[in-house]
């Protein structure tokens, strides 16, 4: 029997490494200091409401059953002023916290109408999809939003709202 134990030791040690990590009741451990990965998928504009219902929002959902983040952006302005279907540029950039969101719209043609018209409602939706939720230094993820103009002398210089958060 003294000849069997080395064998039986070895047997078990072999059967422990073999074990590894493949317990699938082993919950997996999760950076805490992940970011967000995303990834911009599109934006559209909803026609201009009455300026009975003007009212400026910013506002985001995160479903996390299909991996989507809707910012919902209202803004007014000058009804004069026509904005592309498409913003200018949505683009994710890189800091030292994490991705950062920022959006421009830009006027797509020029009023020949100087006098004063009442303001419009924008509506805005833009799509972003992503691969994983924040945590720790990237929790919050920072939109920057500009409006650029071609009639500057009509409506002035360029516009860029405060910062915003999506958490």
């Amino acid at each position: 029997m003294k000849n069997f134990s080395y064998l039986i030791i070895l047997l078990f040690s072999i059967t422990l490494v073999g074990c590894g990590d493949i317990n699938e009741f082993t919950p997996t451990v999760q950076d805490p200091n992940a970011e967000w990965k995303l990834l911009y998928n599109k934006s559209s504009l909803t026609p201009i409401t009455t300026p009975a219902s003007l009212s400026e929002k910013f506002t985001y959902t995160i479903n996390k059953s299909t991996n989507r983040i809707t910012i919902t952006h209202h803004f007014i302005d000058d009804r004069r002023v026509w904005f592309t279907n498409q913003p200018k540029e949505v683009k994710l950039t890189n800091t030292t916290v994490g991705p950062q969101i920022e959006i421009t719209y830009h006027q797509e043609s020029y009023s020949t109408n100087s006098s004063v018209v009442s303001d419009a409602l924008f509506q805005w939706e833009h799509e972003f999809s992503f691969s994983q939720i924040g945590r720790g230094a990237g929790a919050k993820i920072p939109v920057l939003i500009r409006r650029t103009y071609k009639d500057v002398n009509l409506f002035g210089f360029d516009k860029v709202d405060p910062l915003r958060y999506i958490e």
